[in-house]
């Protein structure tokens, strides 16, 4: 645990670093009441936020070794009998030698899902050209490594992690392999299409062909329908795992590229000729085509003429996801669910697991959080999380010591002391005034509750849109007179149970999705105020929908504001805290709606910065907790910087403002210039007591950015522009 405190943000200003975007503050012990903001939207000035501590390993979302997987997918042997995984949700590259299982190279951070030069986001295949290079397919990019592990180039170069239907992009490309020639194809999932790419001396990626139809799905034998892994035979024919279309396509070249089934009816099923959910494809030194047919739990192995038999099935099987071939013959199949590689003989008689720990995804502590995504905070101090990724509710003291936790480390399950599916993992927690614990279990479709020991207790819904049934329950809370309030997800409803769990009422319409004020779009967080007012976080309508304890409506708030709320909170004054989770941050307004500060706002792992911000919770002494997903952590906010006072609106209200540039006096006024590449430069005036814009647009000139100096002579103001045209 990190317990520095520090002050970080985004602009700083006279030796004071402010949370959020630009700020201004002075020192002053001065305790009165600041003026009202010109803008209707905004709130008063005077309100920001510092760093305190982080609960958690910053980027850790647990405890790395090379004897466990999270989720292997794609592998891959090479000519030495070296074999390559990739760990979908464990974000990683490793590197076994056959002959004794030793671990001789790991690429990327254990469990942290982040796309970098050296981690990534969801690897998902592998391959390794005649020299050795390894290449990655990582949602949309190919990422290529030396035999060493360095990192030699990301394709697309520019910007990799954006999707796209130009030869230059992908959209979640799921296999990779090369020909006898050494042309690279991938197959680019999201888009149906296989990419073919010349590899030039110094590994530069020239397209060559595009084979099926981009971006248009179809079953005849000229598109695809979701292409995962690919192949190759000696004759350099390519198979690939048309997942969605349920089959096997072989493709050959003459004058170009043409495509027909080679297993598969077309239709989804567990008998001996059809396919389910099948992703993996490989091909051994016989030309024996073999298919990991996912959903069905076997192997089938196709001779060249396309007959087929069930390789391995059942027992060692429960997710095959991919196959590869040592240079014995031997089998190797990574089993997505049961976090192992296991190696058959060829003849399809199971050896053993070869690498990964049955069942058992990693090892962890109750020190490391996996995704944390729901946190709360109860009277005596103690903190909640619930971890999406890790499947697990978490309770530590107030110091952050491990107190209890529930659910199987990175294991999904449906029974009392388990959460999650196959999609999603817990999301938020709340604790009532008793110590009972609340978790919402989305892809269970209940309400987990748990003793303040951590037992449980009860389980609240069934998947439905009864009165007593939820369909992907993100949110969850419980107001002092144990009044429960779930966030019915993809009900876009409220469901309202009193202190016996006796439903009340529900807020929205069942089913029925919509932007005003009687529906919701996937509402995702919940929370209410000592008045018992409600509040919705809207998350596809982007606002918070504010309800009195009658359950009309009152407001919205945020409109503009906010990009995707997940959760929301309230504290004891009133002021309503957003959990803007794509964004960076968490959105401060107060009780009337009005924008007071941000807490975040920046992408990053430093104290102070954000990578999804799922929840958001606020003690009884004002200080805010904030889940920090993707960093593995939470992290501790207090209210205001001693001896120093925030006296504009972060941006002066307008989000584009990164920085208070320079600062000047003339007469009796303080004058501030705002960066701004949006639109150029602002210059705000405070003059006694109220901040007062007096230059939008730069000047006229959107490329005068900033206002370097100002400057005072013979009685006039003068401002010196930063052009950056």
């Amino acid at each position: 645990m990190n317990r520095r405190t520090i002050w970080m943000g985004v602009a700083v200003l006279i030796a004071l670093a402010m949370i959020g975007a630009q700020a201004v503050a002075k020192e002053t012990p001065d305790d009165g009441s600041l003026p009202q903001a010109t803008d209707g939207s905004l709130g008063e000035p005077g309100l920001s936020f510092r760093y305190v501590e982080t609960f958690g390993v910053t980027e850790q979302a647990y405890i790395a070794d090379t004897q466990h997987l999270n989720h292997p997918n794609g592998v891959f042997i090479d000519d030495s009998d070296n074999l390559y995984v990739v760990e979908e949700h464990g974000a990683r590259m490793l590197k076994y030698r056959t002959s004794d299982g030793t671990n001789l190279l790991s690429i990327g951070t254990a469990g942290h899902q982040n796309r970098g030069e050296y981690t990534f986001d969801q690897p998902l295949d592998v391959a390794v050209d005649t020299s050795d290079n390894i290449w990655v397919v990582d949602r949309h990019r190919v990422a290529q490594y030396d035999a060493s592990g360095d990192l030699l180039q990301e394709f697309p170069p520019d910007d990799p992690w954006v999707s796209g239907t130009d030869n230059a992009h992908f959209n979640e490309p799921r296999g990779i392999a090369f020909d006898g020639e050494g042309r690279l194809y991938v197959s680019d999932y999201g888009n149906h299409r296989i990419q073919v790419y010349s590899v030039t001396v110094d590994s530069s990626l020239v397209y060559s062909t595009t084979i099926g139809e981009t971006d248009v799905s179809g079953s005849d034998n000229s598109h695809f329908n979701g292409p995962s892994q690919i192949a190759f035979d000696s004759n350099d024919q390519f198979y690939v795992a048309d997942v969605d279309n349920a089959r096997v396509q072989r493709c050959t070249y003459s004058s170009g590229w043409t495509c027909s089934t080679f297993h598969g009816t077309g239709t989804m099923g567990g008998d001996p000729d059809q396919l389910q959910w099948a992703h993996g494809i490989g091909v051994d030194d016989s030309d024996r085509v073999y298919i990991t047919d996912n959903f069905n739990a076997r192997v089938k192995r196709c001779q060249p003429d396309g007959s087929c038999s069930i390789f391995a099935s059942g027992g060692h099987l429960e997710w095959p996801t991919s196959v590869a071939f040592d240079s014995s013959g031997d089998v190797y199949v990574s089993d997505f669910y049961d976090h192992t590689i296991l190696k058959f003989q060829s003849d399809g008689s199971y050896v053993g697991t070869f690498a990964g720990t049955h069942d058992q995804p990693y090892q962890t502590d109750d020190a490391h959080f996996n995704g944390p995504y729901g946190v709360d905070v109860d009277a005596s101090g103690n903190i909640y999380l619930g971890t999406h990724s890790g499947f697990r509710a978490i309770k530590l003291d107030a110091e952050g010591n491990p107190a209890w936790s529930v659910g199987t480390p990175g294991v999904l399950g449906d029974t009392n002391q388990q959460f999650g599916s196959y999609w999603t993992g817990v999301r938020d927690i709340a604790a009532a005034s008793d110590g009972t614990v609340y978790v919402a279990d989305p892809g269970n479709g209940r309400i987990q509750i748990f003793n303040a020991n951590g037992e449980y207790v009860s389980t609240l819904g069934e998947w439905g849109d009864g009165p007593y049934q939820l369909a992907g329950p993100e949110g969850v809370f419980i107001d002092d007179a144990g009044t429960l309030y779930v966030a019915d997800t993809q009900n876009h409803r409220v469901q309202i149970y009193d202190r016996y769990r006796v439903y009340q009422a529900t807020l929205g319409m069942t089913g029925v999705s919509g932007s005003d004020n009687a529906h919701f779009d996937d509402p995702t967080g919940v929370a209410v105020d000592a008045s018992g007012n409600i509040y919705v976080a809207d998350n596809a309508n982007a606002r918070i929908q504010v309800f009195d304890s009658a359950r009309n409506y009152l407001r919205t708030i945020g409109s503009g504001r906010i990009g995707a709320p997940q959760d929301v909170a309230v504290d004891a004054q009133g002021k309503v805290y957003v959990a803007d989770i794509y964004n960076q941050r968490v959105q401060v307004f107060d009780a009337a709606g009005g924008y007071l500060t941000t807490i975040g706002g920046e992408w990053g792992s430093g104290p102070g910065q954000l990578r999804h911000a799922a929840g958001v919770a606020v003690d009884n002494n004002g200080y805010v907790y904030v889940a920090d997903e993707i960093n593995s952590r939470i992290q501790k906010f207090a209210p205001g910087v001693p001896g120093w006072r925030q006296v504009n609106i972060n941006g002066f209200g307008n989000s584009y403002n990164w920085g208070a540039w320079s600062l000047g006096t003339f007469g009796d006024a303080l004058y501030a210039s705002t960066g701004n590449y949006a639109s150029g430069a602002e210059v705000h005036r405070l003059s006694s007591g109220s901040w007062e814009q007096v230059v939008s647009g730069g000047f006229g000139d959107s490329s005068n950015v900033a206002v370097d100096w100002f400057a005072e002579f013979d009685g006039d103001l003068y401002a010196g522009t930063w052009n950056n045209g």
